[in-house]
């Protein structure tokens, strides 16, 4: 029951022994059945000598892990991880340590998929950028206030224009 459900949930799941060998990883996960069952009773270090790429992400995951479990409390790591063809894919990953008779005897560690959410985030942030680039390169005098009159921005034009600095609009 507990391997179906878990196996059915649309995120990472793993389970760790405290020294962050894998125990139990559902397919989320680890697709590949044969790679997936390779994991269990190795670490991180062991996948990436495995597959020769830089340890640069298991090194973070470690730092988490550590943390977590000595810290006895969820903590949340953000990763990039760029594929063969070059896309990027972004996930949250957290360790969380699982406590019987108030020691720590295993760690879980979950992850989600926030690729989606963080290519809105990087377009929204160039929009904003390239439209904040567009008014303070406006030769136009362009302000902003609120309803009680106080300047929200102004551009560089405006600062020009009436001779004040920008430390002055801050006050």
């Amino acid at each position: 029951f507990y391997k179906v459900v878990l196996n059915s949930a649309a995120v990472d799941i793993a389970v760790f022994d405290v020294d962050a060998r894998y125990m139990l990883i559902n397919e989320f996960a680890v697709k590949n059945k044969e790679i997936r069952n390779w994991l269990i009773g190795r670490t991180d270090f062991d996948y990436c000598k495995f597959r020769n790429v830089d340890d640069t992400l298991a090194k973070s995951r470690r730092i988490a892990f550590q943390q977590s479990l000595e810290e006895r409390r969820i903590v949340e790591i953000d990763e990039e991880i760029t594929d063969k063809e070059g896309n990027k894919h972004y996930s949250v990953k957290r360790f969380k340590p699982i406590v019987i008779d108030n020691e720590v005897k295993f760690m879980m560690g979950f992850g989600i998929d926030v690729t989606p959410l963080k290519q809105v985030q990087n377009e929204l942030s160039s929009s904003e950028e390239k439209y904040r680039e567009l008014f303070e390169s406006s030769l136009d005098i362009i302000q902003s206030v609120d309803k009680s009159g106080k300047l929200l921005f102004v551009n560089k034009a405006w600062i020009d224009a009436f001779g004040f600095e920008e430390y002055e609009l801050d006050n």
